[in-house]
């Protein structure tokens, strides 16, 4: 290869290291640019790129969402999450796939963590207790997330006992006697303890058969030691030593 040529290559080497060198420079302190949680698109639109198929388009947008945070290696604050794009997000994914937990545990476990919880907290609310009123194996748990969202993160009192009513009223045998005894303790602490006795009794009469002994023994105590009075409970017959207790 002549002289010239290899003066040419050199030349040109030098002019593309100079060039990586100085775009290295400009740039490598640039990050990408989040710009928070985009609008949902339709339900045709969010399965039109996996030809029509809605069980494999919500897996990826669900991890999308569950992704979406994370900009360029930094991990934004749930605080800072359009909750309402959130929340729309979730029921798109939820018209995908009605069965799926994952999206629900997103929003229970995920999302509810959020260090604004009055603020963004109810539009995960409104989507765990539609979730939470569905038929199917455990799906009663995200109303009883719900609830518990509602009553510690929102301190919502009215909306907790609320859902604790919806929770009870899907009661089942199979599912945990605090399902119903959700209700009564909110109850309680409102201060309608005559409400909460009522409800508490009324469980007690019509669910043992289906109850192991710790819960009717701890609801035997509740009743004796939180909703009564040392006077109201020396004279209940529920609260001699071992009433109700198996």
């Amino acid at each position: 290869m002549a002289r010239h040529q290899l003066t040419v290559l050199y030349i040109l080497l030098l002019v593309c290291v100079t060039l990586n060198i100085g775009m290295w420079m400009r740039t490598h302190q640039t990050k990408a640019h989040w710009t928070n949680v985009p609008k949902p698109p339709s339900e045709l639109n969010i399965t039109s790129s996996f030809f029509g198929d809605a069980t494999l388009a919500y897996r990826v947008w669900a991890l999308a969402l569950q992704n979406f945070g994370n900009a360029g290696g930094d991990y934004m604050p749930l605080k800072d999450y359009n909750y309402q794009y959130v929340g729309e997000w979730l029921n798109r994914l939820d018209d995908l796939d009605p069965q799926s937990n994952f999206a629900p545990f997103l929003a229970a476990y995920y999302f509810g963590a959020t260090q604004l919880p009055k603020e963004q907290i109810p539009h995960l609310v409104s989507y765990l207790e539609k979730v939470g009123m569905r038929p199917g194996a455990e799906k009663w748990r995200f109303l009883a997330h719900a609830v518990f969202l509602a009553r510690h993160k929102m301190q919502d009192m009215p909306e907790a006992l609320r859902l604790a009513q919806k929770l009870a009223s899907i009661y089942r045998p199979g599912m945990p006697a605090w399902t119903k005894q959700m209700q009564v303790l909110l109850t309680n602490e409102v201060g309608d303890k005559e409400a909460a006795y009522i409800l508490m009794k009324s469980i007690l009469a019509t669910e043992t058969a289906h109850m192991q002994s710790q819960e009717i023994n701890f609801m035997v105590d509740y009743i004796c030691t939180k909703i009564l009075t040392p006077q109201q409970a020396a004279a209940d017959s529920l609260c001699t030593p071992d009433a109700g207790k198996k």
